[in-house]
């Protein structure tokens, strides 16, 4: 057994068996409760995960500011669970009586003592190794010649694993042979797909960063954000709804689509492509519409005219006006002639497809005035087109 992550987190939760640091390495593992995304990779406790994932963080002993400062910068940076995923460290100052969160006292070990995740007492504690030569200690950072401070650091990335649910990987039953190293500490409930040999919490791999595993995974235990540009791919890591980036239908889990340039949808770039499950699109349909099945004015989303029945065409990049992605598509009717500059007025409101109008009341029923897009229908710019409402009775 590595002398590295010798952790102390016996827990007892009912229903759950756990395996002491110190016992048979060959003791009956718990089966998992769920498999939840096919290639997503961790171990996880999914009944301790955090609740709120804006996770307080304080500090239980008082000195080794250096070091404290190395950890709350490497738990708010780039490298960090936070930079993947909804989780957020906060705080960082001297714990306080009713303190609720992620305790950490300097110390001699890494350890987090009593369990995985968010305990019934809403706190997590943990130990961080702030003695003179922990890169001498620890088999990752010797592995990897770490730095006394990079050794604590990336040590302190895997303990952080730890308090966010995540057990050891090479504690689970599909562990294969070629990783020799004993279980140790508690197990989870729920496999996030298949084994990891890279993420940072298996002793079987000497990774002194998240693996792109352990960046999926935490998105698929805590939410977005954006993991990044093009993390999903087929066959090793598809991702699940809501993550991104995709190039590809087959870089998403089954039962979602790859969606382009809804990233805004989002909060991240609007170019980032997500995957979607039917009942997260935000529209009928991206690439509803087809040339076999095409769709009827108000529908979309096309990507093309032949994707519209006759008499409309597929009017790009509408659907930031509609509260929808600017990158949304409507097939819209369609007119001959420009009627005029304020043709549209309340008493004689214009139909889909037709303008210039100046506000929604100047747009028959079922439609709303759109802003400067008249060269679409071959009008002049800065024209104000009618076209279809998205929240009319018409619509899916």
């Amino acid at each position: 057994m590595h002398a590295y992550y010798r952790h102390a987190v016996a827990f007892a939760l009912a229903a759950i068996l756990v395996t002491p640091i110190g016992c048979d390495p060959d003791a009956e593992q718990p089966p998992p409760e769920a498999v939840e995304y096919e290639q997503f990779m961790l171990y996880g406790l999914a009944a301790n995960y955090w609740g709120n994932p804006t996770i307080p963080v304080c500090w239980e002993t008082s000195g080794d500011a250096t070091e404290k400062g190395w950890v709350e910068d490497e738990l708010t940076s780039a490298r960090s669970w936070s930079n993947f995923s909804n989780v957020s460290f906060t705080g960082w100052n001297s714990c306080t009586t009713g303190f609720d969160g992620i305790r950490i006292t300097g110390g001699t070990s890494m350890v987090v003592n009593g369990g995985l995740g968010e305990l019934s007492d809403g706190d997590s504690d943990m130990e961080l190794d702030f003695s003179s030569a922990p890169q001498n200690t620890w088999t990752r950072c010797v592995e990897n010649s770490l730095s006394r401070e990079d050794c604590i650091r990336t040590m302190a990335l895997h303990e952080f694993g730890h308090s966010l649910g995540f057990a050891h990987e090479h504690n689970r039953s599909d562990t294969p042979a070629a990783c020799t190293d004993s279980p140790q500490g508690s197990n989870g409930d729920t496999f996030i797909g298949d084994w990891d040999p890279d993420s940072i919490m298996n002793y079987c791999s000497s990774s002194d960063s998240l693996s792109q595993g352990d960046q999926l995974g935490v998105v698929s235990a805590y939410g977005g954000p954006f993991p990044g540009w093009s993390p999903c791919s087929s066959g090793t890591y598809p991702c699940p709804t809501k993550v991104g980036d995709c190039d590809v239908e087959s870089d998403c889990a089954d039962g979602t689509t790859c969606v382009d340039d809804v990233g805004d949808l989002f909060g991240w770039s609007s170019a980032a492509d997500v995957c979607l499950a039917d009942g997260d699109l935000p529209f009928p349909g991206w690439a509803y519409c087809t040339p076999a099945s095409p769709c009827t004015t108000g529908l979309g989303d096309c990507d093309s005219d032949a994707d519209c029945v006759a008499g409309t065409i597929c009017l790009n990049d509408v659907g930031a006006e509609h509260g929808w992605s600017s990158a949304a598509d409507l097939c819209v009717q369609t007119v001959a002639t420009f009627p005029g500059w304020s043709a549209c007025s309340a008493a004689s409101p214009c139909p889909a497809g037709s303008g210039d109008c100046d506000s929604d009341a100047e747009c028959q029923a079922g439609t709303v005035c759109g802003n400067d897009i008249g060269p679409t229908f071959g009008f002049p710019d800065l024209s104000d087109v009618c076209i279809p409402d998205p929240g009319y009775s018409i619509f899916r």
